[in-house]
């Protein structure tokens, strides 16, 4: 009797799972965070660009590691982890268990 859902991190806001699955931890351009450079456009219609890396993608992933009321697994390639993925791995000192 297992329910899953997918959800896009954006849309996941407000909502809770036993558990949570945040898959594309890789340090590439569709990667978490995402390496894709902005258009130019947008860049000069925003009023403030932050300082801090990837500021905006990082709210996001916080969004993303508290939807769980159990636990929150990162799915990651082990060599390939997402800048976000090496500095949790730092921080909290957890080491990621990768099987691929």
């Amino acid at each position: 009797d297992l329910t899953m859902s997918y959800y896009t991190a954006h849309r996941s806001k407000g909502l809770q799972a036993d558990y949570v699955f945040i898959i594309n931890n890789k340090n590439s351009g569709l990667g978490f965070p995402s390496k894709i450079q902005d258009d130019p456009l947008v860049n000069c219609l925003l009023e403030k660009k932050e300082d801090f890396p990837y500021a905006e993608e990082r709210r996001l992933f916080y969004v993303a590691i508290t939807r769980s009321k159990v636990k929150t697994f990162l799915v990651v390639v082990q060599g390939n982890e997402s800048e976000f993925v090496v500095e949790m791995e730092r921080r909290y000192s957890f080491v990621v268990c990768g099987l691929f």
